[in-house]
């Protein structure tokens, strides 16, 4: 799951899957009309601290330089890690915003209209968790205004693929496959 976070992260960043589909369909001009970013250097928010957000964090500060802000009220998270309490203010920093948190009821919709107002313009947002914390009208919203830049979603409702969403070249669709590796499958068996 967390290397899975790692490349989407990347390839939202790069717009990675809309550059592939223009080059195959030979439209020219993609650089022009879509900007990229780089990740390196900058600020990202773990969203939930267990063994996956935590996990992701270390690879993020390690391979990447990156600031990494935690939001994750119930984990102790080492002193090296800034862990912020208002996901309000954490969002405000973070250019990427990674989701490891499980679903709860206080969690549902955890990234809905007022968490994306509060979000940096251009931010990357990266579900790899469960579908239920996003609310996916809010996030087509925070794209079309530009608040969110990309989106990297491996959990999302049925038919998001087909729905709004699918209507952004900067939002990519993976069918679940965190944990579905055969290594990850060898160790889960």
């Amino acid at each position: 799951v967390m290397e899975l976070a790692l490349g989407l992260s990347i390839a939202a960043a790069r717009l990675v899957p809309a550059a592939d589909r223009d080059e195959r369909a030979g439209r020219g001009g993609f650089r022009d009309r879509h900007p990229t970013t780089e990740l390196s250097g900058k600020t990202a928010l773990i969203v939930g601290w267990g063994a996956i957000g935590a996990g992701f964090g270390r690879m993020l500060r390690e391979a990447l330089g990156m600031r990494v802000l935690v939001h994750s009220p119930r984990a102790e998270v080492p002193g090296d890690y800034e862990k912020i309490a208002d996901l309000g203010q954490a969002l405000a920093l973070a250019d990427l915003i990674s989701l490891h948190t499980p679903l709860r009821p206080e969690t549902r919709g955890l990234i809905g209209a007022a968490a994306l107002a509060q979000c940096r313009p251009g931010a990357i947002l990266i579900n790899t968790a469960r579908a239920g914390l996003v609310d996916e009208d809010a996030l087509a919203h925070a794209l079309a205004a530009g608040r969110i830049g990309a989106a990297g979603l491996d959990v999302y409702s049925h038919g998001a693929p087909q729905g709004r969403l699918a209507g952004f070249d900067q939002v990519i669709f993976t069918p679940h496959l965190g944990g579905s590796t055969t290594e990850a499958l060898i160790r889960v068996g």
